[in-house]
Parts: C-alpha cells; sequence; structure tokens
C-alpha cells in the first residue's frame, strides 16, 4: 500500500467546522417557484447558484445528493461547488473516510474528489489519479460513470465502494476485484500480492499472468520515464479546507 500524507487540518477539525457552520434555509425544490426550507444537513447554496444562472441540471444534480447524502455539506465559490462528507460504510468497522469533491458548472469540465482518513491521512496513492491525486473509481474507457449522463449520486456511490476496497487493501494487503494498470511499469509498481492483474483479463492474478512479461520489460528498458505526482496538490488542500 502506498504511503500516506497528512492533510494540513485534522479530520476531527474539518468535521468540527462542519457541525459548527449555520444551515442555509435556502433550497429549490423541483417544481419550486420560490425557496422553501432546507432540511437535513446539506445546505446546498442551490437559490444562489440559480441567481446566477447556473444550468438547472446541474442544479438538479446537486439537489439529487440532497436525498442520497442528506449528511453531506456545500459550498459554491465562482464557478464551483465544493461539497464534503463523511463515509463509514461498513457498519460495525470505525474506519471513516472524510470526502471533498469539486463539481465545476462547466459540464465540460471533470468533477473530481479526494478522501483522507481519520486524523487527516490522505487515502492514495493506490487508484489516484496523476497530477492532483483524485480519486479513481473507474476506467473511464467503460464507461461506468459519465458526467452529463449520469447523477453525481451515482458517482458518490461509487467513492463509497472505492472506500470499502481501500478498507479491504487496509486489512487484508490487496486490492479486491477488477482494476486496470494500463503499462509495465505501473503493474510492478502499484500490484500487491494476490491482486487481480491491471491488464484486465478476468480471472488471473498478476502473478499468474503479467509479471513476467512485465519483469522482462523492466529489464530491457532500464530507463524508466518517472511518474507524475499523485498526491493533492496544495491549492486542493487549501480550496478542500477554505472553501467547504
Amino acid at each position: 500500500m502506498g504511503a500516506a500524507i497528512a492533510a494540513p487540518c485534522s479530520f476531527h477539525a474539518l468535521s468540527r467546522r462542519h457541525a459548527e457552520r449555520a444551515p442555509r434555509a435556502c433550497l429549490l425544490s423541483a417544481g419550486d417557484s420560490a425557496p422553501r426550507a432546507a432540511a437535513g444537513a446539506l445546505a446546498l447554496e442551490l437559490c444562489d447558484l440559480h441567481a446566477v444562472g447556473v444550468d438547472e441540471r446541474l442544479i438538479d444534480d446537486l439537489r439529487g445528493v440532497t436525498v442520497a447524502y442528506p449528511q453531506w455539506t456545500a459550498r459554491s465559490t465562482p464557478g464551483v461547488t465544493w461539497l464534503q462528507g463523511t463515509l463509514s460504510p461498513i457498519p460495525g468497522l470505525s474506519d471513516t473516510a472524510l470526502v471533498t469533491t469539486k463539481f465545476p458548472h462547466d459540464l465540460s469540465v471533470a468533477v473530481e474528489s479526494w478522501a483522507w482518513w481519520d486524523m487527516g491521512v490522505w487515502i492514495g496513492p493506490l487508484h489516484t489519479n496523476y497530477g492532483r491525486g483524485s480519486i479513481c473509481t473507474h476506467e473511464i474507457r467503460h464507461g461506468t460513470w459519465v458526467r452529463g449522463r449520469d447523477r453525481l449520486w451515482q458517482l458518490l456511490d461509487l467513492i463509497s465502494v472505492w472506500v470499502v476496497r481501500q478498507m479491504h487493501v487496509r486489512y487484508l494487503g490487496f486490492w479486491p476485484g477488477r482494476q486496470v494498470l494500463h503499462t509495465p511499469e505501473e503493474r510492478l509498481r502499484d500490484h500487491l500480492p494476490g491482486d487481480l492483474c491491471g491488464c484486465d483479463r478476468l480471472g488471473l492474478t498478476f502473478d499468474a499472468c503479467c509479471r513476467t512479461r512485465d519483469e522482462a520489460h523492466a529489464r530491457t528498458f532500464r530507463t524508466v520515464r518517472p511518474f507524475p505526482s499523485r498526491r493533492p496538490a496544495p491549492d486542493v488542500l487549501t480550496l478542500a479546507y477554505t472553501a467547504v
């Protein structure tokens, strides 16, 4: 499992900050012509978004989160809504993840999420994206979740599954189920004992599938290109803390 880094503020400080923030009574439901009081802990600034002309499809997408994840909080900055909440996906286990999601108002820009274990320990780099260390819930070419086609709460469901898989690594030492690792360098670096092979052939472990060939590749091409960072950039950590 990859090394963890600490966020600049603790999980408990963030959680306390959410609890102390006064909720906004400004939520539009489908068909409403005027705002009504928002119920639950998720205080989405949907009225403000509507007032500045944000696409109604995006507002409706955020509205769906209030039903599926009512305990989450949200706050908008120009062009972006930041959502944050905790996930404790397996009853009886104390493992809790704090998830921050960046939801751009431009449909052409990808949604990104990051997660931390309690005490502010970032969950990564295993199955996070290059560049900004965001959560990688699925292989893009599989079309598991597509922005504009699928709902935001469905992506949060996939993140919940990703957290469970990270818990599996935490307790049992290998990634459960299918995964995709495109290159020999990635497979040699990221595979854990018992992992299914990242070449995406079903049913074979890495040891029984690509390890011998990938090790031969590594011996032949001794110069391995450096990988881009997979850690959250400082601006992500700052925005995640100050914007939500």
